[in-house]
């Protein structure tokens, strides 16, 4: 479990430039907090 934590929390996508474009990042870790969040895709694609 914590590895698959470990895995989505440092994925870095080569196609998008933002953490929060890419539909496969799922999991975000903030250094400054030492927290874990989720991002929500909300289904919501732009063209």
């Amino acid at each position: 479990m914590l590895l698959l934590l470990a895995y989505h929390a440092n994925f870095m996508c080569d196609i998008h430039k933002s953490r929060f474009e890419c539909p496969y990042k799922i999991i975000i870790f903030e250094k400054k907090d030492n927290d874990y969040g989720l991002i929500v895709h909300d289904a919501v694609f732009q063209v």
